[in-house]
């Protein structure tokens, strides 16, 4: 069901949620901006641990920036980010979702204006060794699925920009093993093997 509340001085909604279970998209036609920016990720993105209806998560704060700066604004910024996705794999249970893989046709490349995405996903594809049909993740999988992505983009004439992934040391699914495929796949040398000898 559709409705116009736009216009309403007061809320339109008497009840508080840190879910969007029914919403799917708000679209806002700005006088000024030329295009969209789709910030594309997983909980970091989504803002999971950030202040309640503060807007203070990463998309947040690089709207406001581009809003800031000299001029009309030129970008809008469009938050995709899901708590708990993935890039190769679909999770299980309907709130993680889909892979990154099967939503970014819909979740970023087909809203309105896109002209940039800022892809900063993988490391739950990382933790919890999420390789494809199964198998053991591997660093040449993860950038695999990003060639994907980025295939996809430039065909639809849309740039991305890659996001490293951050260290997760202290992370409930910390090894070794998680931190050399992180490293490999930002362009970091991972750490050498610990002796045995």
């Amino acid at each position: 069901m559709r409705r116009d509340h736009t216009g309403d001085d007061d809320a339109a909604f008497g009840t508080t949620t840190t879910s969007w279970y029914y919403l799917a998209g708000l679209d806002v036609v700005s006088p000024t901006a030329r295009g969209t920016v789709v910030a594309f990720g997983d909980s970091i993105t989504d803002g999971y641990h950030s202040s309640t209806g503060a807007y203070t998560r990463w998309p947040d704060f690089l709207g406001r920036r581009l809003g800031a700066g000299p001029g009309p604004q030129k970008l809008s910024v469009v938050d995709a980010g899901i708590g708990g996705n993935r890039v190769l794999t679909d999770v299980p249970n309907l709130w993680q979702g889909v892979s990154a893989l099967k939503r970014f046709g819909h979740d970023a490349l087909g809203l309105a204006g896109v002209k940039d995405v800022i892809l900063f996903e993988g490391i739950n594809d990382i933790g919890n060794d999420a390789g494809p049909e199964g198998r053991t993740l591997t660093a040449q999988d993860l950038a695999d699925g990003y060639r994907t992505l980025i295939a996809e983009a430039h065909a639809a004439h849309v740039d991305v920009i890659g996001a490293p992934l951050m260290p997760v040391q202290g992370n409930g699914y910390y090894s070794p093993a998680a931190e050399a495929i992180r490293r490999d796949v930002t362009g970091g040398s991972a750490p050498a093997a610990p002796s045995t000898a």
